[in-house]
């Protein structure tokens, strides 16, 4: 029973269960299953501390590890398919969010220190394309107001619906890093994409560019089903100067789209 309970966990860690309860509030509740896991695990433990039940509670612990052993194995072999909730998916996703929060950490301007009104227009330049018309004008400078005043969740939803008048609008360069790192931290894979390519296109030599074409091609492979792109920006890549973090995940991101 121990073992079985063991693999449970591994694989179904995020199971929750109808319980009838008739103490203090009485009622049927949902409740995570590895808590009662965890509550059994802890026992044996304290138990087996005490000194008591001789080997029934190292059985217990043993039948734990054995059972929670054996599924981790088949899983990491791919002997049986991954799920995304079991326990070794969920490992893996929570080291992809730490790879990406390292990665738009170093790529992100609006940490705390947004960018000034003045550095905002030095870093614009000169457009070279026909002037826009006032309602555009006035998007644009309701976008930068609002990067200024640090309301980046405003400003990201005013540049999308500026996209809408100007399918190829672009903020200045510190501007633009704000929206789209911020799309990428809430997970709109599809604008943050978006964004990153307009940035890519009007600043191609700006030394954060390796690092947002490694963004594109982690959002490509693992989010909009795109590893063509992937593959062509990774191997774009390959003779650009990214740091150790960086590429590492470049060279995860290969192994999995090869």
């Amino acid at each position: 029973i121990s073992a079985v309970t063991g693999a449970f966990l591994v694989l179904f860690p995020l199971t929750h269960i109808r319980v009838l309860l008739f103490f203090f509030f009485i009622g049927v509740y949902s409740i995570p299953s590895w808590w009662f896991i965890a509550f059994a695990i802890a026992r044996d433990l304290f138990l087996q501390g005490l000194g008591g039940g001789d080997v029934a509670y190292m059985a217990h612990i043993g039948g734990y590890i054995f059972g929670a052993s054996i599924p981790i194995t088949l899983l990491w072999l791919h002997a049986i398919p991954r799920e995304p909730f079991d326990l070794f998916s969920i490992g893996r996703q929570a080291k992809r969010r730490r790879d990406f929060k390292a990665l738009t950490h170093k790529t992100s301007p609006w940490r705390a220190d947004l960018p000034s009104q003045s550095r905002v227009g030095a870093a614009s330049g000169k457009s070279k394309r026909a002037a826009p018309d006032d309602a555009i004008t006035t998007a644009r400078a309701e976008v930068s107001s609002l990067i200024a005043t640090g309301e980046i969740a405003r400003a990201t939803d005013k540049y999308i619906a500026l996209l809408d008048k100007d399918a190829d609008a672009t903020m200045n360069r510190d501007a633009q890093l704000v929206i789209a790192n911020h799309l990428a931290t809430e997970s709109r894979h599809t604008e943050a994409v978006a964004a990153y390519d307009r940035f890519i296109a009007r600043f191609p030599t700006d030394r954060e560019t390796p690092r947002l074409k490694l963004m594109i091609a982690l959002f490509s492979a693992r989010y909009l089903n795109d590893p063509i792109r992937a593959s062509r920006l990774l191997e774009e890549l390959r003779t650009a100067h990214l740091d150790e973090s960086a590429q590492s995940l470049a060279d995860q991101l290969r192994e999995e789209i090869a």
